[in-house]
């Protein structure tokens, strides 16, 4: 590729490499010179830039009105338009950044004979491919960063996206083809480099977005929100921490029969962009469940996951007021990625793990990793549970008497398996003080005959003598759990009831 174009004041860019499009247009790397970028309108279907001087005019009206709108950190900003008519403009860049797609399939690097290329100096685009096996898919991830990478990406993505949100921004097109991150994983840079659709959320303008990262009422036309912007946003996280997406299930099949010049894949991607489709882990309905890609019960912390439950399920697609805002999201995400242990990251066999102090003690416990458990989706028998949790606390009235209540505090789903033979549930869940407050007091249900897996029988085992686990049947306490959805279970602490957990089929 050589491709010469000049900006206004009459300097000279070789544009030698495409590192970006989209459906407004491209952005290409400048020959000698790294610190710089230039982004263009192009048209696809002819594989040329736009130079067209009605085009031209309207165009630079638009970037003008985009930086009126302010500062913003981390958004690659314009420097200067370049030479009527051609339409596009130059940008400040970052050296050593990457597209976040990079990170959202599980590539590796082999050799003519098949094996995998670990010294990344012997690597190039021609010896890239996708990974064919769960251990080269296991590698590919935690060699890219691992789950500290992502998660810090993300926080910061969410972060930026605050930012917007606070002035009445709109991104409107969030997609892989323009966010970057740092190559180097040990770095956590993030970067937007298209800012060509940039609105106020007042803006009723024609909606914008780019295939299979739009949410619904985009792709039926509503404006971009927001909201839109949230849903995008979840849409990438997922396919970032699981290497799935979230709505290729089985329900592809039932796609098969549709309109002869529609192939089955185009039929099925409707269908999802429209908000037609559960997602995979929808609550109520299973009938999309997949078994592709890293299980993120197994990833994630319930936090995080109940955010996609939110986000994705029927109420979130086809209700954008119903959707977590992006701050919860950039909570969430901060606390999972300071939980993990600082240090360098490892690659083998070590898991990492969850390091929590507070004023008064400080304590480590373990964080679901690739290496810990298997990861990924299995095909087995499995049976959805929902979790409530409630805070027990003492009123006293004026008179003196005092009466404990169940407030609900927290809901979880567990997809509970023959195979798995412990269930945990952690201090996040179990604290009895306010939020961001954490004590040691989390247990464990444990099948008490390992070698019967099919047995409903658990025993609970805690970690810390503070804490005391009754198990109600009725009005009678009892030692064990003959079935969890038909015991109530109560959670003591230092002496007082913390807590209050219910079981049942969901």
């Amino acid at each position: 590729m050589n491709i010469i174009v000049k900006d206004e004041n009459g300097l000279t860019y070789h544009l030698i490499e495409k590192i970006g499009s989209g459906g407004q247009g491209a952005v290409f790397k400048v020959r000698d010179n790294d610190a710089v970028v230039v982004k263009v309108l192009f048209d696809h279907d002819n594989d040329r830039i736009i130079c067209d001087e009605q085009i031209y005019e309207s165009y630079k009206a638009k970037i003008r009105e985009i930086i009126s709108l302010g500062e913003f950190k981390h958004l690659a900003v314009p420097l200067v338009m370049l030479e009527k008519p051609t339409c596009g403009y130059v940008m400040l860049f970052m050296t050593g950044l990457q597209p976040i797609s990079g990170l959202m399939l599980p590539y590796v690097w082999k050799d003519k004979a098949g094996n995998i290329i670990k010294d990344r100096m012997n690597r190039d685009k021609k010896n890239r491919t996708l990974a064919k096996s769960k251990d080269e898919s296991v590698f590919s991830y935690n060699e890219s960063g691992g789950i500290e990478k992502r998660l810090k990406c993300l926080a910061r993505l969410a972060r930026i996206l605050g930012s917007l949100s606070n002035k009445g921004v709109v991104y409107c097109d969030l997609s892989p083809s323009n966010i970057y991150i740092s190559r180097d994983v040990t770095s956590h840079e993030v970067w937007l480099i298209d800012l060509d659709n940039l609105r106020l959320s007042s803006d009723s303008r024609k909606a914008i977005g780019t295939p299979k990262f739009m949410a619904p009422e985009v792709v039926k036309g509503s404006s971009n929100t927001i909201e839109s912007d949230t849903y995008s946003f979840a849409l990438i996280a997922y396919q970032l921490l699981t290497y799935s997406e979230p709505f290729n299930g089985k329900m592809i099949d039932d796609y098969d029969s549709w309109e002869k010049d529609n192939s089955e894949d185009q039929a099925f991607d409707k269908a999802i962009a429209q908000g037609e489709v559960p997602w995979i882990w929808e609550v109520n309905d299973d009938r999309n469940r997949s078994n592709k890609g890293f299980d993120p019960h197994v990833l994630l912390n319930p936090d995080i996951f109940m955010l996609f439950e939110w986000t994705l399920n029927a109420e979130g697609r086809l209700n954008p007021r119903k959707r977590p805002t992006v701050w919860e999201w950039h909570k969430a995400l901060t606390i999972a990625h300071e939980s993990l242990m600082l240090g360098e990251v490892g690659y083998a066999d070590e898991c990492f793990r969850e390091y929590i102090e507070t004023k008064k003690s400080k304590y480590m416990q373990k964080v679901f990793f690739l290496n810990q458990s298997n990861p990924f989706i299995e095909e087995k028998k499995v049976r959805r549970y929902k979790v409530s949790i409630s805070k027990i606390v003492l009123l006293e009235d004026e008179e003196g008497n005092r009466e404990l209540i169940a407030i609900p505090d927290v809901t979880l789903y567990w997809s509970m398996s023959d195979k798995v033979d412990t269930y945990q549930l952690s201090n996040l869940d179990l604290s009895i003080l306010k939020r961001g407050d954490y004590i040691p007091n989390y247990v464990s249900f444990v099948r008490k005959e390992q070698l019967y897996l099919t047995s409903k029988e658990y025993r609970i085992v805690t970690f810390n003598n503070d804490v005391e686990v009754l198990v109600v049947d009725g009005e009678k306490v009892k030692s064990k759990i003959d079935d969890l959805t038909k015991s109530i279970i109560y959670v003591k602490y230092k002496g007082d009831l913390s807590n209050k957990i219910k079981i049942e089929v969901s």
